[in-house]
């Protein structure tokens, strides 16, 4: 009875799979040999998902990125993953037209933490006539304050499509920071009431002077 037990819920488990959030790696490009940094967000709402994907390559010793919608499919126990729309790029060329990444991940969860993984290929293009493959290999991030994808998606609007998302909340303040806030608070206070006596003296001097010169 227990072994066929096991085997109702194996499939249960792979159905189940949750690969929401943050995940960090990176892309190997079989053509060039270059690894580049590479990484996706995945939200999911009634059984929908919602991603995107960041990557950085370095052009003349500068960085470049570019932010893309993605679209995923599940298939048995993979998931895959295909280009939408680039949204944001600052690219020092115009990145070719037609040419969109299609990857095939598994998701594992081993001793090192969860993991998504597996090959990716693109689709021809009139400029280049070939298509690209590699490799990509990324890690689920535990959280993701001060992310730089996370911080651009804030400036397209575009974080709060992610269910996993929740602004993060100003810190509060220790007690020797309040403290010395009150006390900067203190001091305004008390130099905005000493100009104000001072303008109301000066300005009982200088009527005590005008009065003065009448009686004259």
């Amino acid at each position: 009875m227990k072994p066929f037990f096991i085997l109702l819920l194996f499939p249960l488990k792979l159905f189940s799979q949750d690969i929401t959030g943050l995940w960090m790696g990176s892309i190997f490009n079989d053509t060039t040999q270059q690894t580049l940094f590479y990484e996706i967000a995945i939200g999911e709402s009634n059984g929908k998902y919602t991603a995107y994907s960041y990557t950085i390559f370095m052009v003349n010793n500068e960085p470049a990125t570019g932010v893309k919608s993605l679209k995923i499919v599940k298939q048995n126990d993979h998931f895959f993953f295909e280009d939408i729309e680039l949204l944001y790029n600052n690219y020092p060329m115009a990145p070719p037209k037609g040419v969109k990444q299609i990857s095939s991940l598994s998701f594992a969860d081993n001793a090192n933490g969860d993991e998504l993984s597996g090959k990716f290929i693109t689709t021809r293009s009139r400029q280049y006539g070939r298509q690209v493959t590699g490799a990509v290999k990324l890690q689920r991030k535990p959280a993701y304050d001060n992310d730089k994808m996370i911080a651009q998606l804030e400036k397209l609007n575009l974080a709060n499509t992610l269910s996993f998302y929740k602004p993060l909340l100003p810190k509060k303040d220790t007690l020797e920071q309040s403290r010395e806030k009150s006390i900067v608070r203190k001091e305004a206070f008390s130099n905005k009431k000493n100009k104000e006596k001072e303008k109301v003296n000066d300005g009982f001097y200088l009527f005590k002077f005008f009065v003065s010169q009448a009686e004259l």
